[in-house]
């Protein structure tokens, strides 16, 4: 005999995605991009961010020294035109059909926008310094101290671009070794890659 299907069976069958999940690794610095570029959203419901600079520093820590910070997860669909902020780090992003909202990953990404994509002013909550004698990731340090020896103190928002990381170097004159830390920082954060899923469905 046939076997009838009951319609609650039916009902909760689950749902499949059409496609499988896209492995890819990102470059921070690509990531960073995506973001710039408004192609990476934090949708409304995720919004809200726990992480302190705190959080920030031991992140950045972690990539430096090459350690795994775990697996990012995005779901590609379209998105409308869209402005949000934290700090002082604010994006502005016009309507496309293939964004990437972050499902998992928020407090990781917002906090490395905040550490490397902000100006120098107004005074971002999440600003961070390398010490380039001790090789550490500081908060910022006092006035005087950057007035003392300000070819030390290197601001985390130079190191993502190699241009503007040149341009402090020509500007502050470091010394070769603090010349070399510097160079090296830059490529381990730029070019630290970062595991995602993307997940491509029309359905929430």
């Amino acid at each position: 005999m046939p076997v009838i299907q009951s319609n609650a069976a039916v009902m909760h069958a689950p749902e499949l995605l059409a496609h499988r999940p896209e492995a890819r690794a990102f470059k921070i610095e690509d990531l960073m991009r995506e973001i710039s570029e408004g192609r990476l959203r934090i949708p409304s419901f995720q919004r809200r961010l726990a992480w302190d600079r705190s959080d920030a520093r031991k992140l950045v820590d972690s990539l430096y020294r090459g350690y795994p910070v775990g697996t990012l997860l995005f779901w590609e669909t379209s998105a409308p035109t869209d402005k949000w902020r934290w700090g002082t780090f604010e994006i502005r992003a016009t309507a496309r059909p293939d964004a990437w909202l972050v499902v998992d990953g928020q407090q990781r990404l917002v906090s490395l926008a905040r550490v490397l994509l902000t100006s120098d002013t107004p005074t971002e909550d999440f600003a961070l310094y390398f010490d380039l004698d001790s090789s550490q990731f500081v908060f910022p340090p006092s006035q005087g101290a950057l007035d003392d020896d300000a070819s030390r103190w290197l601001p985390l928002n130079r190191v993502l671009d190699s241009v503007r990381l040149i341009e402090w170097l020509f500007e502050k004159q470091p010394s070769k070794e603090r010349q070399e830390r510097a160079v090296q920082l830059g490529k381990r954060i730029r070019e630290y890659d970062i595991p995602a899923y993307i997940v491509r469905s029309d359905s929430e």
